[in-house]
Order: structure tokens, then sequence, then C-alpha cells
């Protein structure tokens, strides 16, 4: 299996223009398998596959070449006892998403992208009847200022 990352911004009229490849990488397990996961996973519940800088256009006013800036994507395979992944903003930096927030696993790929001056903090959750419990330790993510 590999994965192949890919950007573009929707513009003002709901079209996608033609998408800007990224980058990629060949993961050596099949992510159809279920202990082919949990085998690159060694017990833990995540863990950061790959990772890549590209430089793509955020449209930050702030950005320093005309709205591009570098950012750090980071590949997370998820183990199958995951049920959400919450992501913490530990950054002084002002993002869309500031502060904490969780997102429910879809896939056994997960992509984190991150900005430069950021941080977060990644863990692993699931439920136990009506109850969130972390699995694991969290993972720390940062992306140092340029």
């Amino acid at each position: 299996m590999s994965e192949e990352l890919y950007h573009s911004v929707l513009n003002s009229n709901g079209n996608w223009p033609q998408c800007e490849h990224l980058g990629g990488a060949i993961l050596g397990f099949d992510t159809e398998v279920p202990a082919a996961i949990e085998d690159v996973l060694a017990s833990a519940p995540m863990a950061v596959l790959s990772e890549s800088e590209s430089l793509i256009y955020t449209g930050r006013n702030d950005a320093e070449e005309e709205g591009y800036e570098s950012t750090r994507a980071v590949t997370v395979p998820v183990g199958s006892k995951v049920d959400l992944i919450e992501i913490e903003d530990l950054s002084q930096v002002i993002t869309a998403r500031s502060g904490r927030f969780t997102t429910d696993v879809k896939s056994p790929l997960m992509l984190l992208v991150l900005r430069p001056g950021q941080k977060l903090r990644v863990s692993a959750l699931r439920h136990e009847g009506s109850s969130l419990v972390r699995i694991g330790s969290a993972m720390k993510l940062f992306f140092a200022e340029r």
C-alpha cells in the first residue's frame, strides 16, 4: 500500500481547481488487513508512520510568500480499539480550530497537518459505556517556526 497527499482550495465559484501533488510514501502494509495495522502499532493505539513538509497555499495574510507557507503532514495509523482522536492545540498560534476537539476515527490512517509554530497533543479515545477513556499515552507533535 502507499499513500499520496494532494492539495486544492475551493474557489469562490464552488469549484475545486487542479490538485497539487504534495507527497507520498510506501506504507509497507495493507491498511485493509487489521492484523497488519496492529503489527505496525506494536500494541500502541497510534503512532507516527511518516511525515513530510510541503509548501501550500493557506491564504493567511501573515504567510511568508503571498499566502503560501510550509506545513508538516504527519500520517498516523490508528488501532482498531480507538473510536475517537482528541486533538489539543497547545501552540500560541491562533488557528481555525484552536483549543481542544475530537474527531471520529473513520479510517485506519489519519493525516494531521501542522503550520509553523503549531504544537499539538493527540490522544486516542474509546467508548466504554457512556464514557470516553484514553488509551495509551498522548503523542506530542510540533512544527517549529522558520
